[in-house]
């Protein structure tokens, strides 16, 4: 008899990730940009069935800034592919740690 079976566990990614071509430092042009990344994002998610667990986000600087830019991730309380609210998460990350400096890069997955 078999006792036991292996089970194997795949995990599928998706990002989305632009190198902006500009600077941006106002925070609705970024806003807009990352919404569009998220619901790109969103749509993938769901035409390939699937649901995602944690997000995270990159957001790179501006070669003028002093500091590179940041990484963050965080585990979600509930499964969700959602445009709506993928963008309310991403968009909460992003406020977190976004002191006004100028953006060049985001990476979203």
């Amino acid at each position: 008899t078999t006792l036991f079976r292996s089970v194997e566990h795949k995990s599928k990614g998706f990002s989305k990730g632009q190198i902006l071509m500009r600077d941006y430092s106002d925070k609705a042009d970024i806003l807009t940009i990352l919404m569009e990344m998220t619901e790109d994002l969103a749509l993938r998610l769901r035409h390939h069935h699937y649901e995602c667990r944690s997000v995270a986000i990159y957001c790179g600087y501006s070669s003028n800034e002093a500091e590179f830019g940041f990484s963050v991730s965080k585990k979600l309380s509930a499964p969700t592919a959602g445009t709506k609210a993928l963008q309310d998460i991403f968009t909460a990350l992003f406020e977190k740690n976004w002191s006004g400096q100028k953006v060049r890069q985001f990476n979203l997955s």
